[in-house]
């Protein structure tokens, strides 16, 4: 009985984690930097649809 505030409160932590937006599906993992990956994203679409692309990228520990 002792570990049920503990847990309480380890469950209203989790709920209020941040989660991913709706329709945000994850695709996989690459061996790639997380900066080449957003570059290639961006002019592959900026390609397909043929339009101007400003990218700025912050990434933790980058």
């Amino acid at each position: 009985m002792k570990y049920a505030p503990m847990l309480a409160l380890t469950i209203a932590i989790t709920a209020c984690a941040p989660q991913p937006p709706a329709g945000v599906q994850q695709v996989g993992s690459s061996t790639k930097a997380p900066r080449l990956v957003a570059q290639c994203i961006a002019h592959a679409w900026a390609d397909k649809s043929q339009q101007q692309v400003v990218s700025q990228n912050v990434v933790a520990n980058d």
